[in-house]
Protein backbone atom coordinates (compact mmCIF):
# COMPACT_ATOMS: atom_id res chain seq x y z
CA UNK A 1 0.00 0.00 0.00
CA UNK A 2 1.12 3.21 -0.81
CA UNK A 3 1.66 6.01 1.80
CA UNK A 4 -0.24 9.09 1.20
CA UNK A 5 1.87 11.94 2.96
CA UNK A 6 4.30 11.80 -0.39
CA UNK A 7 1.83 12.03 -2.91
CA UNK A 8 0.55 14.76 -0.98
CA UNK A 9 3.43 16.56 -0.94
CA UNK A 10 3.83 16.35 -4.78
CA UNK A 11 0.31 17.47 -5.57
CA UNK A 12 0.84 20.90 -3.20
CA UNK A 13 4.98 21.27 -5.26
CA UNK A 14 2.73 21.01 -8.70
CA UNK A 15 0.41 23.54 -7.70
CA UNK A 16 0.49 27.25 -8.90
CA UNK A 17 2.00 29.32 -5.75
CA UNK A 18 0.82 32.85 -6.05
CA UNK A 19 3.47 35.70 -5.48
CA UNK A 20 3.55 37.49 -2.63
CA UNK A 21 2.52 40.50 -4.79
CA UNK A 22 -1.09 39.22 -5.16
CA UNK A 23 -4.01 38.30 -3.32
CA UNK A 24 -7.69 37.27 -3.90
CA UNK A 25 -10.30 39.38 -4.30
CA UNK A 26 -11.77 37.77 -0.96
CA UNK A 27 -8.52 37.81 1.08
CA UNK A 28 -8.44 41.79 -0.77
CA UNK A 29 -11.67 42.64 1.13
CA UNK A 30 -10.89 40.77 4.56
CA UNK A 31 -7.61 43.22 4.88
CA UNK A 32 -7.95 46.55 2.48
CA UNK A 33 -6.63 48.20 5.12
CA UNK A 34 -3.56 46.45 5.21
CA UNK A 35 -3.33 46.46 1.03
CA UNK A 36 -3.39 50.14 1.28
CA UNK A 37 -0.92 50.33 4.64
CA UNK A 38 1.70 48.32 2.32
CA UNK A 39 1.20 50.54 -0.94
CA UNK A 40 1.14 53.50 0.91
CA UNK A 41 4.36 52.86 3.67
CA UNK A 42 6.53 50.51 0.80
CA UNK A 43 5.55 52.15 -2.36
CA UNK A 44 4.48 48.15 -2.82
CA UNK A 45 2.28 47.19 -5.67
CA UNK A 46 -0.56 44.86 -5.10
CA UNK A 47 -2.33 42.89 -7.37
CA UNK A 48 -6.12 41.09 -7.39
CA UNK A 49 -6.94 38.16 -8.60
CA UNK A 50 -10.13 36.84 -9.48
CA UNK A 51 -10.40 32.76 -10.55
CA UNK A 52 -6.55 32.97 -10.90
CA UNK A 53 -6.35 35.47 -13.27
CA UNK A 54 -4.84 38.95 -12.77
CA UNK A 55 -7.53 41.84 -12.85
CA UNK A 56 -6.49 44.59 -11.17
CA UNK A 57 -3.15 46.46 -9.23
CA UNK A 58 -3.12 48.56 -6.55
CA UNK A 59 -0.36 51.27 -6.72
CA UNK A 60 0.80 54.27 -4.64
CA UNK A 61 -0.43 57.73 -5.89
CA UNK A 62 3.01 58.57 -6.89
CA UNK A 63 2.87 55.47 -9.42
CA UNK A 64 -0.28 57.45 -10.55
CA UNK A 65 1.52 61.32 -10.60
CA UNK A 66 4.38 60.03 -12.77
CA UNK A 67 1.87 58.21 -15.28
CA UNK A 68 0.33 61.77 -15.26
CA UNK A 69 4.12 63.10 -16.65
CA UNK A 70 4.12 65.20 -12.67
CA UNK A 71 7.26 65.90 -11.42
CA UNK A 72 8.18 62.71 -8.55
CA UNK A 73 11.23 62.20 -6.26
CA UNK A 74 14.23 60.11 -7.86
CA UNK A 75 14.46 57.89 -5.20
CA UNK A 76 10.71 57.47 -5.16
CA UNK A 77 10.23 56.76 -9.08
CA UNK A 78 13.04 54.02 -8.43
CA UNK A 79 11.61 51.84 -5.86
CA UNK A 80 8.11 52.50 -7.80
CA UNK A 81 9.69 51.54 -11.30
CA UNK A 82 11.35 48.64 -9.55
CA UNK A 83 8.49 46.98 -7.74
CA UNK A 84 6.55 47.69 -11.08
CA UNK A 85 9.02 45.54 -13.44
CA UNK A 86 9.02 42.89 -10.58
CA UNK A 87 4.86 42.85 -10.26
CA UNK A 88 5.14 42.13 -14.33
CA UNK A 89 7.31 39.09 -14.03
CA UNK A 90 5.24 37.91 -11.22
CA UNK A 91 1.84 38.36 -12.16
CA UNK A 92 2.37 38.35 -16.11
CA UNK A 93 5.30 36.71 -16.66
CA UNK A 94 6.34 39.12 -19.63
CA UNK A 95 5.06 42.20 -20.79
CA UNK A 96 2.57 41.07 -23.26
CA UNK A 97 3.08 41.20 -27.14
CA UNK A 98 1.49 43.92 -29.29
CA UNK A 99 -1.68 43.22 -30.83
CA UNK A 100 -1.97 41.75 -34.04
CA UNK A 101 -4.20 43.45 -36.86
CA UNK A 102 -7.03 41.20 -37.82
CA UNK A 103 -5.95 39.46 -41.39
CA UNK A 104 -7.71 41.02 -44.33
CA UNK A 105 -10.93 39.16 -45.81
CA UNK A 106 -10.36 38.08 -49.09
CA UNK A 107 -12.71 39.01 -51.47
CA UNK A 108 -15.56 35.93 -52.44
CA UNK A 109 -15.85 34.19 -55.34
CA UNK A 110 -18.09 35.13 -57.87
CA UNK A 111 -20.14 31.95 -59.35
CA UNK A 112 -21.74 32.19 -62.92
CA UNK A 113 -24.67 30.65 -63.11
CA UNK A 114 -25.90 28.09 -65.89
CA UNK A 115 -28.30 28.74 -67.51
CA UNK A 116 -31.35 25.26 -67.58
CA UNK A 117 -32.68 26.51 -70.98
CA UNK A 118 -35.99 28.31 -71.98
CA UNK A 119 -39.28 27.37 -70.67
CA UNK A 120 -39.97 23.48 -69.25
Amino acid sequence: MKRVKPLRRAKAGARKKKSPASVSTSQARANFAGALGAAQAKNAILGFERYGKPIAALVPVDAVRMLAGEAVERATQAEITAAAQQFVQAMLGAAPAPAKAPPKKKPALKRKRKSLGKGV
